[in-house]
């Protein structure tokens, strides 16, 4: 259960790049986001790349520990905030 934690948190780190990199995306002028530097590689590696796959798996993971009726514990606000952002990820990249 101590891997799930972890992945959990790790998804949430990943997401919060998420949302600042679409952030960046849609509302910086792409001139303006090279003063960002390495905080902007940094934030879409994260957020683009990684976040989406993670984010998928531990949202994956839990639904399995649901069904298999396994105690979790990772907070409520943890769990829903990483469905969330899943959704608007799937929503953002099929577009």
């Amino acid at each position: 259960m101590a891997g799930f934690s972890f992945f959990s948190r790790f998804a949430f780190i990943c997401n919060v790049f998420f949302l600042i990199s679409l952030s960046i995306i849609l509302f910086v002028v792409t001139d303006q986001a090279e003063k960002f530097g390495f905080f902007a590689g940094t934030a879409i590696t994260m957020g683009m790349v990684i976040a989406p796959i993670l984010n998928m798996g531990v949202n994956i993971w839990f639904i399995v520990l649901l069904l298999n009726k396994k105690q979790i514990t990772v907070v409520k606000w943890l769990t829903t905030f990483n469905f969330l952002v899943l959704v608007l990820q799937m929503i953002y990249f099929m577009n």
